[in-house]
């Protein structure tokens, strides 16, 4: 299934997203990779979510792919198509779908036994994580510096929320 996602995500990006100009998009596509990567490097030992791999060997490998393919598709998909000169509302509305959609594909994984949610991370907890973390992509595209204080304080709240041990 992660296979068939980062396939079905290429699809979208070469129809849907505005790819030809991926040079102005580079830095917030680095940025969800480091997310990611900082999460497991940080959670190595306290997995808030885990992937169960399909053909890969395991969770770490199928991250990667996230890492370096899945969320930097999703974050072209997203950033390319925001609706930059629209009403707070339309952006709002634009935000509220990709979190929606996010939610319908991660409910699959879940279903699947292809996504395991663990140390007290529980689903209802992910349209608020999803509104951050689209949130925060928007904010890194047009202003990255405000954004990286943003996120060491958001990683700070979330290692002492869920007792993630730091050692």
């Amino acid at each position: 299934m992660h296979l068939l996602l980062a396939v079905i995500v290429g699809i979208a990006v070469f129809f849907k997203a505005d790819w030809r100009n991926w040079r102005v998009f580079h830095p917030t596509l680095f940025y969800i990779s480091y997310c990611n990567l900082l999460y497991d490097i940080i959670c190595k030992k306290h997995y808030l979510w885990k992937y169960h791999p399909d053909f890969l060997l395991n969770h770490i490998i199928t991250d990667i792919v996230y890492s370096i393919w899945i969320l930097p598709c999703t974050v072209l998909l997203y950033i390319s198509n925001y609706p930059n000169q629209e009403s707070f509302k339309k952006k709002l509305i634009y935000i509220l779908k990709w979190i929606i959609l996010s939610l319908a594909v991660e409910l699959v994984f879940l279903k699947m036994g292809r996504l395991l949610l663990l140390n007290g991370y529980k689903f209802w907890m992910e349209p608020f994580f999803y509104f951050l973390m689209y949130t925060m992509v928007r904010l890194h595209h047009s202003r990255p510096i405000m954004t990286y204080g943003f996120s060491a304080i958001i990683i700070m709240f979330f290692i002492w929320v869920f007792h993630v041990p730091i050692r």
